[in-house]
């Protein structure tokens, strides 16, 4: 993972505090991350915090003025790879639809091309709904890799499908895709 641009898109699932670990993961590995968090995700945990454990630029608005360019569109342009962890139902319905109204779905519509990877993370009533298996259908066919879910425990209380994969095994599975052992 040395020298590789990922860009970590956070959303407001409630797994997003795993997401601090992922960073610090990856930049240990040697990645340069730089991350876009949804409103939502920011309501759980702060960019501050992301931002100290990746040592990268975290943008949270497409109004943000990092360097001077146009903000929704560098940190695509600019990464081997896209993650977002979590990826919540919505995040995955916005995907699959094109929708882009914020600077999350906006990088993810303009970056379809680059290597796309989601951890879906929600609750498994969410996960099994059709409309959220056709999205995945439909993204799983334009080339995006999915890490997970896996059954465990849930916010709800439940045990099932849905919880989102340990921090650990998504970094292991995108150093495969780099070709490199964990």
């Amino acid at each position: 993972m040395q020298g590789k641009n990922i860009l970590l898109g956070i959303t407001g699932g409630i797994a997003a505090y795993k997401s601090a670990d992922i960073a610090s993961r990856l930049r240990k590995k040697g990645a340069l991350l730089k991350t876009i968090m949804t409103e939502n995700a920011c309501k759980l945990i702060q960019p501050k915090l992301i931002e100290a454990v990746s040592a990268g630029a975290v943008y949270t608005s497409m109004w943000d003025s990092k360097e001077n360019i146009i903000t929704h569109l560098d940190p695509v342009n600019s990464s081997d790879l896209i993650l977002v962890a979590p990826a919540t139902a919505n995040i995955i319905g916005k995907m699959a639809s094109g929708i882009c109204d914020d600077l999350l779905s906006s990088a993810l519509c303009a970056g379809w091309e680059r290597n796309l990877f989601i951890a879906p993370a929600m609750n498994n009533n969410m996960w099994s709904n059709p409309a959220t298996q056709r999205n995945i259908k439909l993204l799983k066919d334009a080339g995006v890799r999915t890490i997970g879910p896996q059954s465990g425990h849930l916010a709800c209380g439940t045990s099932n499908i849905g919880r989102m994969s340990e921090p650990e095994e998504i970094v292991e599975e995108l150093c495969r895709f780099f070709g490199e052992d964990e």
